[in-house]
């Protein structure tokens, strides 16, 4: 023939120019097989950067919860604390009795105070944890996003070498 190509009965086993990855040519059922898994897979991709996606605002949406409660919890702290000060300035100016009793509830509410920032310490923890976490899943998002433009841009090259492919071989079956 004018391609210089080998005569062929069977069009689907007519090697074509696209390399294939095991040595060779690939066929054109091979190819459009190729062309049908990277759709595929480039539908998955798109499925898990929405998933990604899903996950970060998810997150977002508790770290912000979290921050909220963990400023609300620090007023209400400092308050306890402002009024604490406020009364330690009375207690000098109280009889030894009355002394006794309000230092009672002093060393009770330095207690609660201790325990609340404990547990701030440990919110705050939290919020470390979903702030590196919120990192992790926007740097999976930014590599799927890579790979799915690569799968993308291989598509589009197969598609191309399966067009040129159909245009030989109508020209052969002419």
């Amino acid at each position: 023939n004018e391609y210089g190509l080998p005569p062929q009965n069977n069009n689907h086993t007519l090697a074509i120019g696209v390399p294939n990855p095991k040595g060779g040519k690939l066929t054109i059922p091979q190819l459009e097989d190729q062309l049908y898994l990277y759709k595929l897979e480039t539908l998955n991709l798109t499925d898990a950067c929405r998933e990604l996606s899903d996950q970060l605002e998810e997150t977002e949406e508790k770290l912000e919860s979290v921050q909220a409660q963990a400023t609300f919890r620090i007023h209400a702290l400092e308050a306890e604390l402002q009024d604490g000060n406020v009364g330690l300035k009375s207690l000098v100016k109280m009889t030894s009795t009355e002394m006794d009793g309000r230092l009672d509830a002093l060393r009770a509410l330095g207690k609660t105070a201790t325990i609340q920032a404990d547990k701030l310490k440990r919110r705050d923890h939290e919020l470390q944890n979903v702030e590196q976490q919120l990192r992790r899943t926007r740097r999976d998002i930014k590599t799927l996003k890579r790979e799915n433009a690569k799968v993308l841009e291989e598509k589009n090259y197969l598609k191309e070498r399966l067009n040129e492919v159909e245009s030989v071989r109508g020209e052969l079956e002419e």
